[in-house]
């Protein structure tokens, strides 16, 4: 996940860059890379700056999991 990035609106956005083979994500299939992290454990993520984004990420690396509401669009 990568923030920091201009939406198509003209704001910052978190977007997903890759899904790394063989993982959770990638074995269930629910994430794809270009898809917009939303929030990420409850934080949002929207407007958020790239050092904000990597921070936020960071203080979940010792959570078991994190919960994450991302959007795609339709079509």
């Amino acid at each position: 996940v990568v923030g920091g990035r201009v939406t198509e609106s003209g704001r910052l956005g978190a977007f997903i860059t890759k899904v790394k083979k063989g993982s959770l994500a990638d074995v269930v299939g629910h994430l794809r890379a270009g898809d917009e992290v939303l929030q990420w454990n409850g934080k949002l993520l929207p407007g958020a700056t790239m050092k904000e984004v990597y921070n936020i990420i960071l203080e979940s690396q010792a959570e078991p999991q994190v919960e994450l509401v991302v959007s795609r669009p339709i079509g």
